[in-house]
Order: structure tokens, then C-alpha cells, then sequence
């Protein structure tokens, strides 16, 4: 058996140039032409031109994108790839920030991530990726940095104040008895240096319980808030909501909320679309959470087709629902009647309007002798409400209900939660490293620009030279 030569000490007469070892059409490569294209004079006018001369920013958010592209995200780890990988070692140009370097730039431009994406969806855009004319909308819960041991309520934060303070007043008391001797009148005694800095973080957990009105605070994350994942035990968490297109999967808007549902996120989302893309959806696709009258009404305003079913008429069709055959989307309506059958067949009139909200009541007085009565109503006649808006839940109802409502929004679940899948699955991005609403936003929009990367390097590999797919505008 021949072997072919192997000597580990052959020096090169010509060495290679660092491009020779990665192939054309690498995600490293990739990234080094997405950064090179994109703003960052935000970043840059930050610097002072005194001191000592900094890395140059550029190259750090080259490998803080490929490193959250690829599942690394730990500063130490990140600083040891810049030795040990060539993918590595290629964005950086062989230089070695350590971990408290690579750790401080992403502390310090934290709040600059949000225009960082914005520019790479927009590249993404002007390449061809994008088309706007469906966006899917979904939400993950992501641990939060921080224990639930540490989920106090006002009436803990209470007591443990009182506690410091009784403390504090007996150490007085022992330095009254003492004062000399052995301790200086003026310095903090040792005793009560960690108490003043709980005392401290405490005030501060009470503040913001009292100005936000929630009922518990998490003393590690304060922004936190319990949230169960999945019929799991309730954890700290955020709740990670995305808006992605349709024609290759990018991700087109992205935000991080403290709120555990979904109500209320749409507008920004939508926003985020128009202002990345310059482009209006023409339908949005997302599932019950997102359901509302102000997410209605909203799209609406817009022009917008909105494809959200109703979370009850969901229960229904899923069999949870306790007693559904006498829920109020059975009772049918009748627009010219301006009236109500119910499944029993008998008719709810209108009998008054709400004058605080505009909305009109309907009831009808045969409950009585109807044998379905207990089923129906805990009261003697069964009454029923149409707000105001209840135009537009009948039209969004009409619209999933027909054929092709029912096919475009079967496109959703493709559309989306492959991305979550991708996330916190492949890459393991099912908790977070930093702390704080601004920290963990930062955090989720590198994921995100992690993401829509690959795709960029995925659509670059299979499309054919033009100057659409060149990472030029066209």
C-alpha cells in the first residue's frame, strides 16, 4: 500500500492568501460582503480619535454575524474561534480581540443592532430576496437570564426592607456601644455594605413595580415577566415576535415584548415591514394569539387583508370548548332583519344600544319554553352584543372560511414557524445571555440577522449572476 506524502513540517514557498482557504460562496464570505456594504457610521462616530487606536468596528460585527449565523454567541467562545477557526480568522484578518473586548462592543452599540437589521432586510430587497405581498407573523417565549427563585412580590420586597433596616439599626446600636475603639465613625461598616446595595436594588424593584403596576418583579431581570412555554412550569421570560416574507423566508421585521401574548404587536410589525421595504403587505398571516379588535381595526385602516382566526371558534374546532354548540359564532346573523337565530331556530331581536359603546343587544323571549334554555344561558333570556367592529369580524370569519382563505393561510405555518425551528432548535438559541429589555432586544436581532445571513449565502449559491443577486443595488 502507497501512501500519498505527508510531512506536516513542508514549509510553502508561496504562502497561500487566507481567501485560498475558503471557497467562493462561504457564509464567511458572505458576511464579509453584506458588512462591507452596510452603514455603520453609527458605530464608527462613537469612537474618540484620543487614546489608543481601536479594532476596527467593521471587523467586529463581522464576527459577531457570523457567530450568531453559525450558533456561537459567547464572547469567550467567540474569542477562541479567532485562533482555532478559519472562517474566523478570515474575518477578523488574523487579529485576536479577547472576550472583554468582543463583550464590551456588543454591550456598548446594543441599541444599534435594531438599524443594523433594518439595513440587511433592505439589502435583502434590493437583491431580490423580498416580496412583501404576505408576511407571517409568530411569537416564541425565550428564557430570560434570570432564576425564577428570584420572582418577588411587593409584599417580599416589602418585608426584606423592613428586615435591612432593623439590621441596620441594630449595627448602629453595637457601633454607638463600641465607637473609639475599633471602628472609624467615618466608614461604612463592613456589616452593612451588601445590605445598602440590596436595599438599593429592592427601592429599585419597588419603584418599578409601583410605576408599571405589575403584582411580581424578578430581582435579577427586571424587564422579565413569567411566562409559561409550552404547558412548562412559568419562567422568566421574553416573548420574540417576527414578521417573515414569503418568497424566500426572510425575516422582515423583529421585536422582543415583556407582554406573554401577542395582543398589541401588529402595527409594529407591519411598521417595521414598510420601513425596511418601502412596501405595504397586502395580507398578514398569524394565529389566534394575534387576534383582536385593535389588530383588526388596524389592519383595516391599511388596507390590509388580515387572516387571524378567532381563538373561540379555534376551541371549537379542536374539540376544547365546553358546551360550543350554543357559543355566540353559532347564533347566525341577519343583516337585513338586523337579528339573530339561534341553533335552537328561534330569533334574537334588537332591543336597546349601549350609549357608553355603541354596541347593540339582541334577545329573544322564548328562552323560557326552549328545552336547550340551561345550556344556553345561565340567566333566564340569553343575550347577545355586536360591537361596533363586529362587521369586521364577520368579514375576517368569511374570509378564512372560504376556499381560498383556507389555502392562503395554510401557507403560514410553512412560512414562519420553520424559523423558530431553526432558532432555537439547530442553533440552540432557547434562553438568553444578557439582561435587561434594550440587552435582550440587541441579543434577538443578532439571531435574527444571523438568520436572514444564511439565507442571503443560501440564495447567492443557487441563483444565477445578475446584478439582482451581486449584493449591488439594482
Amino acid at each position: 500500500m502507497s501512501f500519498k506524502e505527508y510531512n506536516q513540517d513542508q514549509m510553502e514557498l508561496l504562502p497561500r492568501s487566507i481567501h485560498d482557504y475558503l471557497e467562493a460562496g462561504h457564509l464567511a464570505k458572505v458576511i464579509d460582503q453584506v458588512v462591507e456594504s452596510v452603514d455603520i457610521g453609527c458605530i464608527e462616530k462613537r469612537y474618540s480619535e484620543q487614546g489608543c487606536s481601536a479594532y476596527n468596528p467593521r471587523m467586529l460585527v463581522k464576527v459577531f454575524f457570523y457567530g450568531y449565523a453559525t450558533g456561537e454567541r459567547s464572547c469567550r467562545k467567540l474569542a477562541y474561534r479567532l485562533h482555532s477557526d478559519l472562517a474566523y480568522m478570515y474575518l477578523a484578518g488574523h487579529q485576536e480581540p479577547d472576550f472583554r473586548t468582543l463583550n464590551r462592543f456588543r454591550k456598548d452599540h446594543r441599541d444599534l443592532w435594531p438599524g443594523l437589521f433594518g439595513q440587511i432586510v433592505r439589502l435583502c430587497w434590493e437583491i431580490g430576496m423580498v416580496h412583501v405581498g404576505t408576511i407571517a407573523l409568530d411569537g416564541t417565549k425565550v428564557k430570560a437570564n434570570a432564576s425564577y427563585r428570584q420572582t418577588k412580590t411587593k409584599e417580599y420586597l416589602e418585608k426584606e426592607m423592613e428586615k435591612i433596616l432593623r439590621e441596620t439599626e441594630r449595627v448602629d446600636q453595637e457601633e454607638d456601644a463600641r465607637y473609639g475603639e475599633e471602628v472609624n465613625p467615618y466608614e461604612t461598616p463592613k456589616d452593612l455594605q451588601d445590605a445598602e446595595e440590596l436595599m438599593r436594588r429592592l427601592q429599585q424593584a419597588q419603584e418599578k413595580l409601583k410605576s408599571e403596576g405589575k403584582k411580581q418583579i424578578n430581582l435579577t431581570d427586571t424587564d422579565a415577566q413569567t411566562m409559561r412555554h409550552s404547558g412548562q412550569v412559568p419562567v422568566p421570560s421574553y416573548n420574540g415576535q417576527i414578521a417573515v416574507e414569503e418568497s424566500h423566508g426572510v425575516i422582515v421585521a423583529a421585536r422582543m415584548s415583556t407582554n406573554s401574548t401577542d395582543q398589541g404587536s401588529i402595527p409594529e410589525l407591519v411598521e417595521q415591514v414598510e420601513s425596511h421595504t418601502g412596501e405595504t403587505p397586502q395580507r398578514v398571516l398569524a394565529d389566534s394569539g394575534f387576534s383582536s379588535v385593535h389588530h383588526l381595526v388596524y389592519l383595516e385602516k391599511k388596507g390590509v387583508q388580515g387572516y387571524i382566526p378567532d381563538p373561540m371558534r379555534e376551541s371549537i374546532q379542536r374539540g376544547t370548548k365546553q358546551n360550543p354548540a350554543f357559543h355566540k359564532s353559532q347564533f347566525v346573523y341577519d343583516a337585513k332583519k338586523d337579528s339573530y337565530r339561534c341553533p335552537a331556530g328561534n330569533e334574537l331581536h334588537y332591543f336597546k344600544t349601549d350609549v357608553y359603546n355603541g354596541t347593540r343587544r339582541y334577545r329573544t323571549e322564548q328562552c323560557p319554553e326552549c328545552v336547550h334554555q340551561r345550556e344556553c344561558t345561565q340567566t333566564i333570556l340569553r343575550t347577545l352584543s355586536r360591537s361596533a367592529q363586529e362587521e369586521l369580524f364577520d368579514q375576517r370569519n368569511q374570509r378564512l372560511n372560504s376556499p381560498e382563505g383556507k389555502r392562503i393561510y395554510q401557507q403560514r405555518q410553512g412560512m414562519v414557524e420553520p424559523v423558530f425551528g431553526h432558532l432555537k432548535h439547530n442553533l440552540k438559541y432557547r434562553d438568553l445571555l444578557l439582561r435587561g429589555k434594550t440587552n435582550v432586544t440587541g441579543e434577538f436581532l443578532l439571531m435574527c440577522i444571523g438568520y436572514n445571513l444564511q439565507k442571503i449565502a443560501r440564495y447567492l449559491r443557487k441563483a444565477v449572476p445578475s446584478p439582482r443577486n451581486s449584493l449591488q443595488p439594482a
